[in-house]
């Protein structure tokens, strides 16, 4: 499964937040961007390739997050991301045909914060769908 936005076109501007129950000592973030459920799938939706994050301390970024490999296997390491995770274990999902890297985005410092509130700056277009995806987020 992934997270889609649900608004008409893109959803520029629509937003995710991830809450804690309480305030957590984070230094960044884990992105699998896309719907990753299969090659096709991958392809069709769109992926997120600028954020605003935001945090409960009052502060925020900006993230770019690069190129999305388009066979889902390889990836250059974005400015702002510390590189690409190449393996996750399997867990029932069709990984065989996509690798699940995850992007990982490092804050540069420890924020404490209730919340992470993820904003869609940018995206690059599905080749079918105006739908666009995130299959998994971690923080850490």
């Amino acid at each position: 499964t992934a997270w889609v936005e649900g608004a008409d076109g893109y959803g520029v501007g629509e937003s995710l937040t991830l809450t804690f129950n309480g305030p957590q000592a984070l230094h960044g973030l884990r992105i699998a961007g896309g719907y990753r459920k299969n090659q096709a799938t991958y392809g069709e939706n769109a992926k997120v390739t600028a954020y605003r994050l935001e945090f409960s301390d009052g502060t925020s970024m900006d993230v770019t997050m690069g190129s999305y490999p388009e066979d889902g296997h390889l990836g250059k390491s974005p400015i702002g991301v510390n590189g690409w995770e190449t393996v996750l274990s399997t867990d029932g999902r069709d990984w065989n045909s996509i690798r699940p890297g995850l992007d990982f985005i490092s804050f540069g410092r420890e924020i404490t914060t209730d919340y992470v509130k993820l904003t869609i700056l940018e995206v690059a277009p599905g080749t079918v769908y105006e739908d666009t995806c995130i299959t998994e987020i971690s923080a850490y």
